[in-house]
């Protein structure tokens, strides 16, 4: 018998004062922030304004803190993760690793941010075609890898579909060619547990903002050890091994994932994550997750009763229901002066659901949607 409590989830949803007159099916865009998320950031300017950078010791042992946090959420170690502005500087940063010759696998229609960094350094990039409903199939991505291409680089949620990939799968095909895993887990972590050490994952990166619900500015790495070996692609005081020492010459960096920060870590929105993730602990990830699941399924079932297209994709890959949707844009506009929140993205319209939503706003959300969708249509 299962002797975990049932989290309460109307606590855990009060703790977001942005939910309050609004139905809030968009985290896959930007998810509100805690009390928890901001109090955490905003004590930092507090403490600043009161004494100057007296505490510079101890922020830099509070953002050690949320390092270990993050590290026990994707089961990596402290040392494992680093903190950029966000999972695009991160992608940029990490392009270094490879040579602009090895050629790089992705799947068609990723987001910018994966793909963009590499175009633009140079790398030969082939994206693998994804069927009518958004998935890829493994076996597909397997053939497109061989022992010539320097890594696998996807997002484990793709967030035009809300398809998810088999990051395991992924993994092993890597491992097989030599190639590296490179993941923008944005639309995952934070709602999807993750494993990083077990998963064959060499980087894995995510933006604040969506489901970890920690806003904008702070991205968090995983940057698997054997990677440490090579020289930093980026480099600043703070990549050397002794960083005290303010060494104007010599290349020494440490042996953490720390080395891609160069510098200061953005320290106010590391604090927030670390909010966030103090927030995120109270009911768990692991039912966090199984929650997002139950209002997914509800999701499918009240879009079925209202006579609604379903969503691309198969139920409990993600909690991104997509429609195909000619009027997006204008359905939008009309939810949005209704306070109900979705994201429209081409021929699609996106709803999202985290741990924070309850049924009556999939309820409320999907009436107001066949209302908006008849006069669309009209």
């Amino acid at each position: 018998m299962d002797a975990r409590p049932v989290p309460d989830w109307d606590t855990f949803r009060s703790a977001f004062p942005a939910l309050n007159g609004r139905t809030y099916l968009n985290t896959a865009g930007g998810a509100p922030l805690s009390h928890a998320a901001s109090a955490a950031g905003a004590r930092y300017y507090e403490e600043m304004l009161a004494d100057g950078d007296a505490q510079w010791p101890n922020w830099l042992a509070r953002a050690d803190d949320v390092r270990g946090k993050f590290a026990d959420l994707v089961n990596a170690r402290p040392d494992d993760i680093a903190f950029l502005s966000s999972a695009s500087a991160a992608m940029n940063a990490v392009t270094g690793y490879l040579d602009p010759q090895d050629p790089i696998v992705t799947i068609a229609d990723e987001f910018p941010s994966v793909t963009l960094p590499w175009i633009n350094r140079g790398h030969p990039v082939t994206a693998v075609p994804v069927d009518a409903d958004g998935g890829v199939s493994t076996d597909r991505i397997a053939d497109a890898v061989d022992e010539r291409t320097g890594a696998i680089v996807i997002s484990h949620v793709q967030f035009r579909t809300g398809r998810r990939l088999d990051l395991a799968a992924l993994g092993e095909i890597a491992d097989r060619n030599r190639a590296l895993l490179i993941v923008d887990a944005t639309q995952s972590v934070g709602a999807i547990p993750v494993d990083v050490r077990n998963s064959g994952v060499s980087i894995l990166m995510a933006s604040g903002y969506k489901w970890l619900c920690a806003g904008y500015g702070i991205g968090a790495v995983y940057l698997c050890p054997r990677l440490r070996d090579r020289r930093p692609p980026v480099y600043g005081w703070r990549s050397a091994a002794i960083p005290y020492a303010l060494d104007p010459v010599g290349i020494d960096p440490t042996q953490t994932a720390v080395q891609l920060e160069m510098g200061h870590p953005p320290l106010a929105p590391v604090f927030a994550l670390g909010g966030a993730l103090d927030h995120l602990a109270t009911v768990g990830i692991d039912a966090a997750w199984a929650r997002i699941g139950e209002l997914d399924a509800h999701v499918r079932s009240g879009l079925a009763a209202k006579g609604l297209p379903a969503p691309l994709g198969p139920p409990g890959e993600s909690g991104i229901a997509v429609l195909p949707c000619d009027h997006g844009a204008e359905i939008k506009k009309t939810l949005t002066a209704e306070n109900v929140f979705v994201t429209s993205s081409g021929p699609y319209l996106r709803l999202s659901v985290h741990a924070y939503n309850t049924p009556a706003d999939v309820e409320h959300g999907i009436d107001r949607l066949a209302a908006a969708w008849r006069l669309a249509l009209t």
